[in-house]
């Protein structure tokens, strides 16, 4: 062998080496989640756009780029406007938690304290009862909900130090448009996010008592099949999706939003100074990550819009 073909050799030997440690780079920095796949994460620096609050849930915003949230302990929803002003919107809401748009002017609210699911008309904000109740007996806490296309309501309803248990099992129910409701899920162990997929077909609830997202297939309105663990989510609360579909998990213990895809690989994670408890996208153009966070509304400017009915 020349000395030329001995170069040539050690410079294909280095070259493939140099390949080999790039491509395990990658695979454990998309293992971690540490840079944003393109297209998804941050497009600028996390900003702090409300505080002094006491326990930020429920973000939902409307389509004039208005954002609405809850301060669960002080039993408030607020407003933040498109200009940054921030105002109650609705007091003694008895621990209002997760909220939803259903329509323009109608906002759909977790009642907690009093066990019941209500809609509030924004201009009048008067309020109307969706459901109160599985079997005759109260829900024990609805947390978060989300709305599916045919007028339908999901909610979770866990159990967190309730001293009065009015059911004995932590679910997942759904309203009909005409009130009927049916229990989803039941023994399930803290859940307390809830979202569907862009085309429906899909219920994602995230747990905080155990390190699982789960999604289970939409059979019908009120009815899915077995569920099935996606992504290394840890105990989470709340959740959103972007209009591809990617799920955006806030993990408090971790001060972090965890991006993953539908499939569950983890797309990026966002950190956020205190913890996160639930987020939305909302702006004019739906390219604002809302995160509620504990004393806190945080914005983060995104390069995907967030689906619209998410």
């Amino acid at each position: 062998m020349s000395k030329h073909q001995r170069i040539r050799l050690t410079a294909r030997t280095v070259l493939a080496a140099a390949l080999w440690i790039a491509g395990a780079a990658a695979f454990v920095a998309q293992e971690e989640g540490a840079p944003a796949s393109k297209g998804v994460g941050p497009a600028g620096e996390v900003q702090r756009v409300a505080g002094g609050l006491t326990f930020t849930e429920g973000p939902a915003a409307d389509e004039d780029g208005n954002l609405y949230f809850t301060d669960v302990r002080r039993s408030l929803i607020l407003k933040l406007d498109a200009a940054g002003r921030m105002a109650t919107f609705l007091a003694d809401t008895d621990r209002c938690n997760g909220l939803v748009f259903a329509g323009p002017k109608r906002l759909l609210a977790c009642q907690g304290g009093a066990g019941k699911l209500i809609a509030i008309d924004l201009e009048t904000r008067a309020i109307k009862v969706r459901a109160d109740g599985f079997d005759g007996v109260r829900f024990n806490a609805p947390n978060d909900l989300v709305a599916d296309a045919t007028g339908g309501v999901y909610f979770t309803d866990p159990v967190f130090g309730q001293s009065v248990l009015h059911h004995k099992t932590e679910a997942v129910y759904y309203v009909a448009p005409d009130g009927r409701v049916t229990r989803v899920l039941k023994d399930r162990a803290k859940p307390n996010g809830i979202s569907l997929s862009p085309d429906g077909k899909t219920l994602y609830v995230l747990h905080s008592s155990e390190s699982a997202l789960t999604a289970f297939p939409v059979e019908e309105p009120g009815r899915v099949g077995a569920g099935k663990r996606l992504g290394p989510a840890r105990p989470g609360d709340g959740m959103t999706l972007d209009e591809h579909g990617n799920l955006y998990l806030t993990q408090p213990a971790d001060k972090i939003v965890l991006v993953l895809s539908p499939t569950g690989d983890v797309r990026a994670r966002i950190e956020i100074p205190e913890a996160p408890t639930n987020c939305t996208f909302g702006g004019k153009d739906r390219r604002t990550l809302f995160v509620t966070a504990r004393t806190s509304v945080y914005a983060v400017p995104m390069h995907v819009r967030g689906h619209p009915k998410r």
